[in-house]
């Protein structure tokens, strides 16, 4: 019996079918995905997720292409940003990233990949379906992301977390949550390309929740992405012949009432944009955040070396008004961003890339022939300078950034597409074999990006698992576990620090194993981010409570001359100074931490406490009453 040869033509065109499809809804639903039980929970499902849709938007059929003077700009970004991390104080850190968001090479070419496939999917001959296709996928993510949202507002936790956080839906930040509502917003503000009543419905509901989200949010940024929105887009259409589109305008009006009402009615959100507390905080930061940059300026800190390098531009003022019991790991500001991770060239390349960017995309939706389409894309460059103006105010993350890029590389893709030139610039030795065999190469770039983030998120769950064992006293549980995720990422440096963190606690309240562990896990944090400031304090923490105070108190003195305005190593020295019989100096430096930060209530306990070990009663019944005081 003869066997009939496999059709791998027939084959391959099914593959070539379904994957657009299958890129368009991945990267869309990326949004809503998230790991359960993992410690982080928000990161790298959807890295996973997100790689997968870049390898089938290759295995795709071309239809569109980023102009090739913007990947020039591109990879000008790419070195510059490479060289800036090998001269880092922690190459490896800078090169892979750093947690929570761990924007290193493989995310950050997860970025690059998706706004390629961008322009190879949705541009194209078929290029209006797939447009549907997308909008419909974000209409069906806007519903979920208000369902969970309203769960949120209500009180409720439907994904987990701490019921005093402010929540972020699946996106795990509020200000993502809401960014990400305003591109969704965008993408389906425009009127339906499809004659269908149910496709007309359907974005009809979709744009609705995604404007309820925005404002579930209580983001600013997103409520200030959201106006400019409806602005950007209220311009465009007034300077189009033929003036308005009144369901855009209408949708406007609709949309700018209801956040108005739900701003004056909701205290929860009232409260949120009325507070000061926040923006007086972002001020400090960025203001410091120049001064860095400034001592950086050619190639700033390295990717992800904010974290270690801001606690040396601490201020006084940012101490006691903002406090320190949450590290800052980005200036919140994507423009301070770029010029602190690469310096400021960086930031005018990537500059001269976003302009590069507009002005192209403008061209590209002016290439298009169907009016219906131009709309469409119009609304989704506007939404992408909404995202933009608001993330002015925050940083980039996996969340938001893998749609946005996808989008950027659709809208900058259709020119090429409709360009009669595109063929004659595709040489004919590609074609065939040739195409299939960089098809290929290109896709196995991303084939470790997506074993990557398996690895490092398979890691959160016993990462999870050994912070649980840690707070129930299982300290030698905990440090097999925090070594099982080790393994799984080995190249990760906040793994070990996270552990140390973790042993922190328990060594603090005097458990000796806890505060070995803390020490071997701080250790190994520092021999790769040897500036790490939360490292070394961990690390003194650990040596305090293991009985070598002598060695705690030369690490608190060099993070004390490096961050003077920080109160951890303050705290942490006067106790190590009162272990040595330095009573003085033990008093001394908690009033200077108490000084540091009046909202702490540490300091005073522990001074009513070394009051008592003195005999001071009323000392310390005065030290007590402040610190009660301040207790939350």
């Amino acid at each position: 019996m003869v066997k009939e040869p496999m059709i791998v033509g027939n084959n391959w065109g099914a593959i070539s079918r379904f994957a657009p499809h299958a890129c368009i809804s991945l990267v869309t639903f990326s949004v809503l995905v998230f790991q359960p039980g993992g410690l982080y929970r928000f990161v790298w499902a959807k890295v996973i997720v997100l790689a997968l849709a870049v390898i089938f938007g290759l295995l795709a059929s071309r239809g569109g292409s980023i102009p090739w003077l913007l990947w020039l700009v591109l990879a000008g970004m790419g070195a510059w940003l490479l060289l800036a991390a090998v001269l880092s104080e922690g190459p490896g850190a800078s090169l892979m990233g750093r947690w929570p968001r761990y924007e290193g090479l493989p995310v950050l070419a997860l970025y690059l990949g998706l706004f390629a496939v961008g322009a190879r999917v949705l541009a194209g001959p078929k290029s209006v379906s797939r447009w549907i296709l997308l909008r419909s996928c974000s209409s069906v993510a806007s519903a979920v992301l208000f369902g969970v949202s309203a769960l949120e507002a209500a009180g409720l936790r439907p994904l987990g977390g701490p019921l005093d956080a402010r929540p972020g839906a699946t996106l795990g930040n509020a200000t993502d949550q809401g960014l990400m509502a305003v591109l969704l917003c965008g993408l389906l503000m425009a009127p339906a390309e499809s004659d269908s009543a149910a496709v007309k419905w359907l974005l009809r509901v979709g744009w609705a929740a995604s404007v309820l989200v925005v404002l579930l949010s209580g983001s600013r940024a997103a409520l200030l992405g959201l106006g400019l929105l409806f602005m950007f887009a209220l311009i465009w259409r007034v300077r189009k012949p033929g003036g308005m589109s009144w369901p855009v305008v209408g949708k406007g009006l609709l949309a700018l009432a209801a956040i108005a009402a739900v701003a004056v009615i909701v205290p929860g959100i009232r409260e949120r944009l009325l507070s000061g507390e926040t923006v007086a905080g972002r001020w400090l930061l960025w203001e410091q955040t120049v001064q860095l940059i400034g001592d950086h300026f050619w190639f700033g800190v390295g990717p992800s070396g904010f974290v270690d390098a801001f606690p040396a531009y601490l201020t006084e003022t940012w101490t006691r008004e903002v406090g320190n019991d949450f590290p800052v790991d980005s200036p919140h500001m994507w423009l301070l961003q770029a010029a602190a991770a690469g310096g400021v060239p960086f930031l005018l390349l990537a500059l001269l890339a976003c302009s590069m960017g507009v002005v192209l995309g403008v061209r590209s939706i002016r290439s298009v022939e169907s009016p219906r389409q131009r709309l469409t894309l119009h609304s989704a460059l506007c939404a992408l300078a909404a995202c933009g103006a608001g993330m002015l105010t925050h940083f980039t993350s996996p969340g938001t950034t893998g749609l946005l890029a996808f989008v950027a590389g659709g809208i900058l893709g259709a020119s090429s597409a409709h360009s009669p030139e595109r063929q004659t610039r595709v040489s004919p030795r590609l074609s065939g074999a040739g195409r299939g065999a960089l098809r290929a190469g290109a896709i196995a770039l991303f084939v470790p990006v997506l074993a990557v983030g398996i690895l490092a998120g398979a890691a959160e769950w016993p990462m999870k698992t050994g912070a649980q064992l840690a707070a129930e006293g299982r300290m030698d549980a905990a440090n097999e576990s925090f070594a099982s995720a080790s393994k799984l990422r080995p190249w990760d440096t906040d793994t070990a620090l996270l552990a140390a963190q973790v042993f922190a606690g328990p060594a603090a309240d005097g458990d000796p194993s806890a505060a070995s562990f803390a020490i071997r896990w701080a250790a190994k944090s520092l021999e790769r981010t040897p500036k790490s400031f939360e490292a070394g304090l961990v690390l003194a923490i650990g040596q305090a409570n293991s009985g070598d105070l002598h060695a705690a108190k030369r690490r608190l003195d060099d993070l004390i001359r490096r961050a003077p305005f920080d109160e951890g190593p303050y705290v942490q020295r006067g106790i190590a100074n009162f272990g040595l019989g330095d009573i003085d100096a033990s008093i001394a430096d908690l009033h200077q931490a108490a000084q540091l930060a009046p909202k702490s209530d540490t300091p005073w306990s522990i001074l009513a406490r070394i009051y008592a070990r003195l005999g001071n009663e009323s000392a310390a019944a005065s030290a007590q009453v402040r610190a009660d005081a301040l207790r939350p």
